[in-house]
């Protein structure tokens, strides 16, 4: 289930913050960026054709089971420039999908990024899944008693620290 139609996500400094979500209920969501990729923007002046740069905000789902980031193809193609096709295996079965670039972001971190447009098969509509490959930049923690989802960009410095004195190496 998708929380209500906007994912409120909030930020500071490396933190970014989900609003408030049961994550037995509906799982870890926030709010990501997405831009058209900075090299297509320019060939598009280029080309002598009108370009909107527009920021457009979409819920995503947060999936440490995905190894790729993944967006419903139609947003994708609009925002997106189309650089590939890849084979991608699901749950149930594999099919081809394009791949897009795009500028991608998640509260103060932005990167162009290679994103796989999926298609929409049933009435579970998700916009944009996040995946490891995106979430490998990120710590991830759930504040349980605030029931608030985190992501904070590189390792926090108070789990720096944790790590050192139980002798875990980074």
């Amino acid at each position: 289930m998708i929380p209500s139609a906007s994912v409120h996500t909030y930020y500071t400094h490396k933190y970014v913050f989900s609003e408030k979500i049961p994550l037995a209920k509906q799982g870890a969501w926030i709010t990501v960026n997405l831009r058209r990729d900075p090299l297509q923007i320019e060939a598009l002046k280029q080309a002598g054709k009108a370009v909107e740069d527009v920021t457009h905000q979409i819920p995503a789902l947060i999936d440490t089971g995905a190894s790729c980031t993944c967006v419903d193809d139609r947003i994708a193609a609009v925002i997106g420039r189309q650089v590939d096709v890849v084979c991608l295996a699901g749950v149930h079965d594999a099919s081809e999908c394009s791949v897009y670039s795009v500028e991608f972001e998640i509260g103060p971190w932005r990167q162009t990024w290679r994103i796989v447009g999926i298609k929409r098969r049933d009435e579970r509509f998700i916009p944009c899944i996040l995946g490891r490959d995106i979430l490998r930049f990120f710590t991830l923690f759930y504040v349980g008693p605030e029931e608030r989802f985190g992501l904070y960009h590189g390792v926090p410095p108070v789990v720096k620290k944790l790590m050192q004195e139980s002798r875990v190496s980074p």
